[in-house]
């Protein structure tokens, strides 16, 4: 039953595209983008540089986004080891035939390893502290990869993607430009290209596709309510990084956890639903921003001798204007 269910979410996710972005809905919406942000920046709302990610879009969507930011200094540690250890184990079983990701996550852990250790080359980052870890600890982390993959590998076909789907590979970034106020990120686990019959999907580089691409996101938990804004988000970073290639044509959402999964294909709707999600999140951040500086003025006028020296009761920063509220096409 679940393999059935497998081939009917790939056949899903191969299906030809039912809708497309028309170009010039595509370029407006890059600009409400990029002036709504501007409007917020222009102001000086946002008095750091800030990276806008899915997970910090759907905290701000709960309310959390001062606990998105308040994290604490990273540090390695199983969880954050997951998604790459996973991602390269299903590539071996794509590969190689294997049933499972877990008969080969060991192998793909110790040759990681085996690699730094020789040359210095750290495909993944963790391979230092991987070999660092008692048996007890590299076990916790194997475990906890073998769990994230093997839920995957059972949602998709992926065998049949073989050829077709690239893996990880490095997130899709865009700066707004003459700020540095503001980053967006998208992620997405794997990209399928489209292109025309007979014609192999070209994914490396600028991974650039005739017909664009699907992208594939994994997320834990269950989607939400603002499912089809969340995966619009990512459509929409990966439009605005390479804005002379075709935009994605596909957004798939996947949530191993609980065997759900959430299709969308992109339009300008689609794209636009992103957008709206971005300036929410950047005026959420704004006033955060302004609510931490306003509680520091108030520290420094309690202080009497800075009073003294900067004049109690001086006036902050007037509020932000409400007046950037994405007007998108539709």
């Amino acid at each position: 039953m679940t393999m059935l269910r497998a081939t009917e979410l790939t056949r899903q996710i191969l299906d030809r595209p039912g809708a497309t972005v028309d170009p010039t809905a595509r370029v407006a919406i890059h600009g409400s983008v990029a002036h709504a942000l501007t409007a917020i920046n222009a102001q000086g709302a946002i008095d750091r540089r800030q990276t806008i990610t899915l997970s910090l879009v759907r905290r701000t969507a709960h309310g959390s986004v001062r606990a998105a930011r308040s994290e604490p200094t990273f540090a390695w540690r199983p969880a954050y080891v997951r998604r790459s250890l996973g991602l390269a184990a299903i590539e071996a079983c794509i590969d190689t035939g294997v049933q499972t990701p877990a008969e080969v996550m060991a192998t793909v852990a110790a040759s990681a390893v085996d690699t730094w250790s020789t040359t210095g080359w750290r495909t993944f980052h963790w391979e230092p502290w991987f070999a660092s870890l008692g048996r007890g600890g590299q076990a916790a982390v194997l475990a906890e990869a073998t769990t994230w993959a093997t839920s995957l590998w059972f949602m998709v076909d992926w065998a049949s993607l073989r050829g077709r789907v690239v893996l990880g590979g490095p997130d899709d970034r865009w700066t707004l430009p003459g700020y540095r106020g503001v980053c967006l990120r998208g992620r997405a686990e794997a990209r399928i290209g489209h292109n025309p019959p007979g014609r192999r999907a070209r994914l490396s580089g600028e991974r650039r596709c005739e017909r664009g691409q699907t992208l594939i996101s994994v997320s834990s938990g269950t989607p939400g309510s603002a499912w089809r804004a969340e995966l619009g988000y990512l459509a929409l970073v990966a439009s605005l990084r390479a804005p002379a290639a075709p935009a994605p044509v596909r957004v798939v959402g996947l949530w191993p956890s609980s065997a759900e999964s959430r299709i969308v294909d992109v339009d300008a709707g689609v794209l636009s639903a992103g957008g709206e999600l971005v300036v929410v999140t950047a005026e959420a951040l704004a006033g955060l921003d302004k609510a931490d500086g306003a509680d520091h003025r108030a520290d420094h006028r309690a202080d009497p001798v800075a009073d003294r020296h900067a004049g109690a009761g001086a006036p902050g920063p007037g509020p932000a204007s409400r007046d950037t509220r994405l007007r998108l096409v539709a």
